[in-house]
């Protein structure tokens, strides 16, 4: 079967907000250097607001972990568009040791509970996921990292999921994945593009892209991705909108990558889902792709997943004010003109696909939706289908608000 590139194009046109959310806002976990044991009490498992890259200074200090990648991560978002991010410092030693997969699972766990009730988070990055293979690979002989390296592959793997898993729980956002670890030019252990598919096929999910390969900073050292690749989200969702894919888009602060890809292994990887990132001459180190980690033919692009994510958020904003109210035909025509109100500006602002209205969405919220029974429950249910741009058919969400709370299900 013949591999195909992803297809992607820079449209320069600016999107008016279509609502009062902001996006691109990204979580950042991982490793800082602490102190003393009091310094880590008071920020460990804390989320941090950063809007400029100096709160990074002013909040964890100069001293930097060895081989640690958060704050180049956090560089690279704001280098590349970023404009508020939170940093949750990990529970962990930040000395140039190993730590235990179950240690570092725990910490990883406790961290993204931190984040798991901060609805202006849509995107979560773990860079120093990666950490532990380098300290592995720096310190260890090349008998003992062939030992060892299967093993902290899996727990990688499993990390990865785990991240996955808080994002699909907690339906609002995605996760920004790294492909495995690049290192120096003194310590070239290279991830290859079959590496990086057997990486793939451990993971699963709408709510998740993964990037390939590592990248190369001015200072000569390689790191994970995750960081630049949010800044382009965020500066794409400000200049075009959530629903324009996060492609074609160059890479601010990167000098050269890991490995070099060519246009077939491109399609290769593509073709699996994986998102890779070219240097191109004349044109710079450019990010060439847009896909989720799902099959799911609704989902196979990440601007579309972040559509409806969006949608959802917007959606349970505007019903919270509505949760003790009864439901009545009032109600219901007030929640379908809300609805339709906020999808024709998606429309009018190109996010759908289709020449009329019509073609783009319905909205479905009245007595068909809403039968005797479900309102004496004190359910309200709410119906819409989406056209987005790519792919061009609807896809549907049904919306339920009762006592406790909204909940926004899509119908795949």
């Amino acid at each position: 079967m013949m591999a195909h590139a992803p297809g992607v194009y820079r449209q320069e046109i600016t999107a008016p907000s279509v609502s009062q959310l902001e996006t691109g806002v990204a979580a950042f976990l991982g490793v800082v250097h602490f102190k003393d044991d009091e310094d880590q009490l008071n920020k460990a498992n804390k989320a941090f607001k950063l809007t400029t890259w100096a709160h990074f200074d002013s909040y964890f200090g100069t001293d930097r972990p060895l081989f640690g990648f958060l704050a180049d991560a956090v560089t690279g978002f704001f280098q590349n568009g970023g404009t508020t991010c939170y940093v949750v410092p990990l529970a962990l030693s930040d000395l140039p040791v190993a730590t235990k997969d179950e240690e570092r699972r725990k910490a990883l766990s406790a961290a993204l509970n931190v984040i798991s009730t901060q609805d202006d988070i849509d995107l979560v990055c773990v860079p120093d996921l990666m950490r532990p293979a380098v300290i592995l690979y720096a310190t260890s002989s090349k008998d003992d990292y062939e030992y060892y390296w299967l093993g902290l592959r899996e727990a990688i793997y499993n990390e990865q999921n785990q991240v996955i898993q808080h994002c699909q729980l907690a339906g609002n956002r995605v996760a920004i994945l790294d492909s495995l670890p690049f290192h120096s030019a003194q310590l070239p252990l290279i991830c290859t593009p079959q590496d990086v598919i057997q990486q793939r096929d451990r993971l699963d999910s709408p709510n998740a892209a993964l990037y390939y390969p590592w990248l190369r900073l001015g200072d000569g050292h390689f790191q994970p991705p995750c960081g630049h690749i949010a800044g382009i989200y965020a500066h794409t969702d400000m200049q075009l909108g959530v629903h324009k894919a996060p492609a074609n888009e160059v890479l601010d602060g990167v000098v050269d990558l890991g490995y070099v890809l060519d246009d077939a292994a491109n399609g290769d990887l593509n073709d699996r889902h994986i998102n890779c990132i070219r240097a191109f001459p004349g044109r710079g180190i450019r990010v060439w792709g847009a896909r989720t980690l799902s099959t799911n033919p609704n989902w196979l692009y990440i601007n579309v997943r972040r559509l409806f994510l969006t949608v959802g958020r917007w959606i349970e904003l505007i019903l919270s004010d509505t949760l003790f109210e009864p439901n009545t035909p009032a109600l219901q025509a007030q929640i379908e003109r809300e609805l339709t109100a906020y999808l024709s500006r998606l429309f009018q602002i190109g996010a759908l696909k289709g020449a009329t209205a019509n073609e783009s969405y319905y909205v479905r919220c009245d007595a068909s939706t809403n039968p005797s029974d479900l309102r004496n429950l004190g359910t309200l249910l709410a119906e819409i289908g989406l056209a987005p741009a790519i792919p061009n058919e609807f896809v549907q969400v049904r919306i339920i608000r009762d006592a406790n709370g909204t909940q926004v299900i899509n119908l795949e």
